[in-house]
């Protein structure tokens, strides 16, 4: 009897504690789970988390801080406001009738322009503000359903941009691992990115849609006629992923006036198991 009162007491600490681990995966609309790929202590909400709020009704505001015209090319369904990231404001939250204590979860397209929203109205004193993990591009990698129209908008060129400008270009935008074993260690490539401008390219901090993916630029700063090489890594066994092929976004921000956000990315099929 002494000895199964620990087994016991063990068994019901275990239960406790997977009884109260955050959900990080669901099934997508393909049957597909996918698993969460979100810091929670920073705020960020995994795709699959949000859409299990939205199918359960959550009272909720899903806010959309990019361009009206990326709105109404493809927006995840159920956004409750659209305002840009450069008209964010106080006055801005006000006339869109968000209040302070509202669960208020935040998205662009890759996760750059939200982290930047979130950090401002936390500012602000909003007390439930998320980020979407790796914006609209990780949901849309993960299968969850898109929707376009709504909100009519403008695309806006850069008229100001000078002939000395730099352009960052690359040797392919996506690159195909094809089929890739669950235990049989990273897999990686490089892509060549070039500057065919005429002054020097500057390549910010690199993020990836998932944490499963990692980029390293040789050099930050490109002279213009010059190239570097981009070393990206995919880890096929760091957490759950699709069970079919999928893709993962690369974002290289630049100083390029005609491309301020530049993307790349991989497809794999992982055979699990293996």
């Amino acid at each position: 009897m002494k000895i199964l009162i620990p087994i016991l007491l063990l068994s019901l600490a275990l239960a406790a504690c997977s009884a109260f681990q955050p959900k990080d995966s669901t099934e997508s609309p393909l049957g597909r789970k996918i698993h969460g790929h979100a810091d929670v202590s920073k705020g960020e909400i995994a795709p699959a988390a949000l859409f299990e709020k939205l199918q359960k009704g959550e009272k909720l505001l899903l806010l959309d801080v990019r361009e009206s015209d990326e709105y109404d090319e493809v927006h995840i369904p159920g956004t409750t406001q659209r305002i840009s990231v450069k008209e964010l404001s106080q006055a801005t939250l006000d006339a869109a009738g968000i209040k302070k204590d509202d669960q208020v979860i935040v998205y662009c397209r890759s996760g750059a322009r939200s982290r930047v929203a979130a950090k401002l109205m936390r500012d602000l004193g909003y007390t439930n503000v998320w980020e979407l993990n790796s914006g609209i591009i990780h949901w849309m990698e993960d299968g969850l359903p898109t929707e376009s129209g709504g909100t009519p908008g403008t695309t806006i060129n850069n008229t100001n941009a000078q002939a000395d400008s730099p352009v960052i270009a690359f040797d392919r935008i996506n690159h195909d691992f094809g089929e890739v074993k669950q235990f049989g260690g990273k897999v990686q490539t490089a892509f060549r990115v070039k500057n065919e401008g005429k002054s020097e390219l500057v390549i910010g901090t690199i993020t990836t849609s998932c944490s499963c993916t990692t980029a390293s630029l040789e050099k930050t700063k490109i002279p213009a006629g010059s190239e570097s090489i981009l070393t990206v890594i995919f880890n096929p066994n760091l957490h759950e992923e699709p069970k079919e092929k999928f893709k993962r976004t690369i974002f290289l921000p630049t100083n390029d006036p005609q491309k301020s956000e530049a993307e790349l990315t991989i497809e794999v099929d992982i055979l699990e198991g293996k």
